[in-house]
């Protein structure tokens, strides 16, 4: 059933490279601005305490990022920004990837092709899930990397760059199914990005509210935020 995966995985891998590239950039991007220019954002104490007031009392923020955090520091902004909207970003660049490595190839008859070689009807959707993963996983242990070169807490660092992979994998779940339920590349991406920003959307919204707890724990991208980088750093959501 899996004969030709690995093949196929290499194959759809440097295919990937650049575009997994340019999606991790995005977030690591924003960990830079963050973290890397927290002091040229912020060069007064007072601008702190203004950003942090600001954003403490501004629902709509919430909504869009997720909880605001302690922003006092390089670890605070850079784990918002990041947590909050790179994260995101990630998911979206995957789950895109997931469907355009297996429904994808279907529509442009790359499947065809390698039909015609020594290939288990489970090896292209096993490839795009392992292109997928590992795309989260690159993305989230670069993003970990450029932090704590500009300065951040390891500890806090490498917990964003895993929020940054799981969130990833999320995605990649989510658009291995569509894939599955739609009949065409854009179908599936429709599917795929509209769970994904579903789950976005609600996430932002018991957080704006102060819903009951319940509803975060509910919520696969609300586990992300109960990690609390920064101020508790809990790994185990």
């Amino acid at each position: 059933m899996f004969v030709g995966t690995w093949p196929l995985v290499r194959a759809s891998w440097k295919h990937s490279r650049s575009t997994i590239l340019s999606w991790a950039s995005v977030v690591m991007l924003l960990s830079l601005l963050g973290v890397g220019l927290y002091d040229v954002l912020f060069p007064n104490p007072s601008d702190v305490e203004s950003m942090q007031g600001a954003v403490d009392t501004n629902p709509a923020l919430t909504l869009v990022m997720g909880p605001v955090g302690d922003l006092s520091s390089t670890d605070g902004l850079g784990a918002w920004l990041t947590v909050g909207l790179g994260a995101f970003f990630v998911g979206i660049g995957m789950a895109l990837l997931t469907v355009r490595s297996s429904r994808g190839q279907e529509d442009d008859g790359q499947a065809e092709l390698f039909a015609s070689g020594v290939m288990g009807r489970g090896a292209r959707l096993t490839s795009a899930v392992v292109i997928g993963t590992g795309g989260s996983l690159a993305a989230g242990v670069l993003t970990a990397i450029v932090a704590i070169v500009c300065g951040g807490t390891a500890e806090t660092q490498l917990l964003v760059g895993a929020i940054v992979t799981v969130t990833g994998w999320i995605a990649t779940a989510l658009a291995a199914v569509a894939a599955q339920l739609g009949s065409e590349k854009q179908t599936a991406s429709t599917l795929a990005l509209g769970a994904l920003s579903t789950l976005y959307v609600l996430r932002g919204f018991c957080y704006s509210l102060d819903l009951p707890e319940w509803t975060i724990w509910a919520n696969p991208l609300g586990w992300m935020g109960q990690a609390e980088p920064v101020t508790q750093n809990i790994w185990w959501p």
